[in-house]
């Protein structure tokens, strides 16, 4: 499945509760949380953290599938489609080098795969941590974004939705390259937290 599945999927799961979504910048800080959960796992597994006794760490798919329904609450919450900005944002980098625009029957494994194969240069010779650095990065980008739409609203120039669009797919494209480092299967780590959230049966989950 494609992203549009995927948010489907949150769609489907979320529109029980009311109101659906939180607000940007309320789902900003909780995606600030989650890149804090999957730097945890990271650092934990490349870098000088040590687990805690009887700590419970997740796996780093469990981190990136919070992060990733984190992104489809934001997308959702203002209908946007996070396929259309990666294909965007991919052809005006990478449509000479073989980049093809991906449909609704993509799976998230093949979208990961054709971009983890273009080598990103700006990629290629850094390590996970390093890869996360670049990921925090762009989570931070999509957080000044959310914040700055105030000064533009201001201004009555409200052109907030293609910034905000392109931050989220700039999170997505990072992120799959680091999973194509670790071979991580995206799409299962998805439908499992699905699952997993409505097991908990948790109304205070991303809302708007």
């Amino acid at each position: 499945m494609a992203f549009r599945q995927l948010q489907d999927l949150v769609f489907n799961y979320t529109k029980e509760f009311k109101p659906q979504y939180w607000p940007s910048l309320d789902i900003s800080a909780r995606l600030e949380q989650e890149m804090g959960e999957l730097s945890k796992v990271l650092n934990i597994k490349y870098g000088q953290k040590r687990e805690k006794p009887d700590e419970e760490v997740n796996t780093i798919e469990e981190e990136m599938a919070d992060v990733l329904f984190t992104l489809c609450c934001l997308a959702d919450s203002h209908e946007l489609s996070i396929d259309l900005f990666i294909n965007e944002l991919m052809n005006k980098e990478y449509r000479t080098k073989g980049y093809e625009d991906y449909g609704d029957d993509e799976t998230l494994k093949s979208i990961r795969d054709q971009i983890y194969k273009l080598k990103n240069p700006e990629y290629e010779n850094l390590n996970q941590l390093e890869i996360l650095a670049k990921l925090n990065k762009n989570s931070g980008d999509l957080a000044g974004v959310i914040f700055d739409r105030r000064v533009s609203m201001q201004n009555g120039d409200d052109d907030y939705f293609k910034p905000l669009g392109n931050a989220i797919a700039n999170i997505v494209i990072t992120m799959f390259y680091l999973a194509g480092m670790e071979n991580i299967n995206l799409e299962k780590s998805f439908v499992d937290k699905i699952d997993y959230y409505k097991q908990r049966g948790d109304p205070d989950t991303y809302r708007k």
